[in-house]
């Protein structure tokens, strides 16, 4: 066999061998991925408090890992945490209490000072120091890309999410305008356009709790 022969038949079978390689590649780097997070720093939490897989349910509450924050996640169910509930702003001094429409217990206050009670008694998620969010905070949950398609929050790990107005901590707050007749209020971030706002402490708004882990 020539020698012309022998480098035509080894570029050929190099050529074979590159081409099967690329091949290799392109599928390893195609292949579908693992299940992850999405974005990455929120986790499912069971009642217990234990990390879910993305595709789990139902969850009980939101663990982001980046602001190490445990957030209460609302259902569809008629019970405390029902996504339609609302409530005034009352702390048991400041504010005004039973002023919301929670109609799932007759011993159940429409306020953020019992729906704080009846979450810490009943342990959401093994927590007992649930609170109100502050406005900073809250504001950590807006998804700006979903203003004009449904409430502006990760909709995939907190459905039943209200375009309305949510109640924030920050309380004393002096109101302005329309509603200035009533003094002072507290903060709302509304998840329809992501704004900051202030109303008066009767106002009925919707709660999303918080806790520190």
């Amino acid at each position: 066999m020539s020698s012309s022969i022998i480098q035509t038949t080894m570029a050929r079978f190099l050529l074979i061998i590159a081409v099967f390689a690329v091949i290799v590649m392109a599928g390893y780097l195609t292949r579908p991925q693992d299940p992850q997070q999405e974005p990455y720093h929120l986790v499912k939490l069971d009642n217990n408090g234990e990390p879910m897989p993305l595709w789990a349910g139902p969850w009980f509450c939101v663990k982001d890992s980046k602001n190490r924050l445990i957030w209460e996640a609302k259902n569809n169910n008629e019970n405390l945490h029902h996504g339609s509930w609302s409530y005034s702003w009352f702390d048991g001094e400041t504010g005004v209490p039973n002023k919301g429409n929670c109609n799932h217990e007759d011993d159940y206050q429409c306020d953020v000072a019992d729906l704080l009670e009846k979450t810490r008694s009943e342990q959401l998620c093994g927590i007992r120091n649930w609170r109100l969010p502050t406005a900073a905070e809250l504001k950590t949950l807006v998804r700006e890309q979903n203003i004009g398609y449904g409430a502006s929050i990760n909709q995939a790990f907190f459905p039943y999410t209200r375009q309305s107005n949510y109640w924030t901590a920050d309380k004393g707050q002096k109101l302005t305008g329309f509603y200035q007749r009533f003094g002072e209020g507290a903060k709302v971030i509304n998840f329809k356009d992501g704004e900051e706002n202030t109303l008066p402490y009767s106002n009925a708004s919707f709660v999303r709790l918080v806790s520190n882990y």
